[in-house]
């Protein structure tokens, strides 16, 4: 686990298997996954979702970074041609960005930006942890 001295920072990175390597008991303003959410299966998404909940202040936020499901077909393409290699086709099933939403808002979060990047094959999404009553 690597952190940034609290000395040093008013911030703190943790670098790790989420969420096992937190702190015991910290919360966090934020919980980024760029490129992370695709790769978990589907069936454990919405426990990850959770733990970021979990992992935050109220209103917090989660910010992830997912691809359009355009990109599978783009990197079939270029596999097939031998412009690509290593891929781990069960990775790469078609991943729909909605589905992300839907897991995120169910988990009791509420999005606040959707945009594409990328020529539009990338999805930034914002999610904010609603603050108690």
């Amino acid at each position: 686990m690597d952190q940034v001295p609290a000395s040093t920072s008013k911030y703190q990175y943790v670098r790790g298997a989420f969420p096992a390597v937190l702190p015991p008991g910290d919360r966090f303003d934020l919980v980024v996954a760029l490129a992370v959410v695709e790769h978990i299966p589907e069936k454990d998404q919405p426990g990850f979702a959770g733990a970021c909940l979990a992992a935050l202040r109220d209103g917090g936020r989660v910010v992830i970074t997912v691809p359009s499901s355009r990109v599978d077909d783009i990197l079939k393409v270029l596999k097939a041609i031998r412009v690509v290699d290593g891929m781990a086709d069960h990775q790469h099933y078609g991943f729909n960005p909605l589905n992300a939403i839907a897991v995120f808002e169910r988990a009791g979060f509420k999005l606040e930006r959707h945009s594409r990047f990328q020529l539009g094959l990338n999805n930034l999404l914002v999610f904010r942890k609603p603050t108690s009553a």
